[in-house]
């Protein structure tokens, strides 16, 4: 009898124990919850104290680009105060955060951002060049985009600089560019995701798109960090497994598409080709050199590679003229030689 006590004892201790247990980790859980969420706030109220800041003294400040066939010179002004309490804004580990949190920093971020005095006066003025250019929906947001990547590449730091703080440095890293980027479509009613890439820590941006789909989102991916096409990928972020694994997708909003998508798969499809066909015909110079007979039947074969030589480089080289890299492409003129 007192055998079979003990084990009834020892169960409802064991019992008792788990339950302890479990009501620590659940006690636990909403404490960590309640922490998240007061960080969030005051995150928020920060962002926001910074996007309605009174307007003060103002610098200004400007950076040229190349766009199609001009050269397109931005001068957005910055509100000083603005500036200031943008820079106080605590961002030290935003992208370390659980995905949803992460997701809630971010979509409050930039939402915000998209209706502050200063994306709004950066809109303002690359919406009168748009005017001055006769731009459509399509080539107004390859503008945008190519404003955005023309801002150097900054330098790595543990906070995350505001829009507003990246063009008075005139630099800013992967994450601060896309996050301006993202800003400025958001105003102008672009339906755009924010795609962060946790294996390779990398933050770019999407645009739902009629084609160049990345990873079959239906949203054409956009690099800030160098001059791309819109819809124009990098290869490592289209890899698999757990070396690449498939990006966190933070949908923003929106209701505007971009629709010249299929051309730019047919301009990459074009500058792929050509440099295939340039290494195929690599080593015809060689043979030429080597011949002992008639070396002139190597002629053709060494000047198709020339010409497809220069065909890739001008595709590559014209990111941001995708409307003529088109046009050439349709005529047969950079077949021909034309316009490189």
């Amino acid at each position: 009898m007192l055998q079979l006590m003990d084990i009834r004892f020892s169960s409802r201790r064991a019992t008792w124990f788990l339950c302890a247990m479990l009501v620590a980790a659940l006690l636990s859980f909403v404490l960590l919850e309640i922490d998240g969420w007061l960080n969030w706030r005051a995150f928020c109220r920060e962002v926001s104290s910074a996007c309605q800041a009174d307007v003060g003294p103002t610098l200004r400040t400007s950076w040229s680009f190349r766009f199609e066939g001009e050269i397109v010179t931005l001068r957005p002004s910055l509100n000083t105060a603005e500036l200031n309490r943008s820079a106080e804004i605590n961002t030290t580990g935003l992208f370390q955060e659980p995905a949803r949190w992460r997701e809630a920093y971010l979509t409050h971020l930039i939402d915000e951002q998209s209706r502050s005095r200063f994306v709004s006066g950066l809109a303002w003025e690359l919406g009168d060049a748009r005017f001055r250019m006769e731009l459509d929906d399509d080539r107004y947001l390859e503008l945008m985009a190519r404003a955005v990547q023309a801002i150097p590449f900054g330098d790595v730091g543990t906070d995350m600089r505001m829009p507003i703080e990246v063009v008075a440095h005139g630099a800013g890293v992967c994450s601060e560019k896309s996050i301006l980027l993202a800003a400025l479509l958001i105003h102008e009613d672009y339906d755009t995701v924010l795609w962060y890439f946790d294996t390779q820590k990398h933050v770019s941006v999407g645009v739902r798109s009629d084609a160049a789909w990345f990873r079959d989102s239906e949203y054409a991916f956009i690099e800030t960090t160098g001059q791309h096409y819109v819809g124009q990928a990098p290869g490592r972020y289209s890899q698999v497994g757990m070396v690449g694994r498939g990006p966190q997708t933070i949908f923003l909003g929106g209701t505007r598409t971009y629709e010249a998508a299929d051309e730019v798969e047919r301009i990459l499809s074009a500058a792929r080709t050509a440099e295939t066909r340039a290494r195929t015909l690599e080593s015809y110079e060689e043979y030429a050199e080597n011949a002992l007979y008639l070396p002139e039947r190597y002629e053709s074969g060494i000047h198709e590679r020339y010409m497809a030589l220069r065909i890739g480089k001008y595709i590559r080289s014209n990111t941001h003229d995708r409307p003529g890299v088109h046009e050439m492409l349709l005529s047969g003129s950079l077949g021909r030689g034309g316009g490189v």
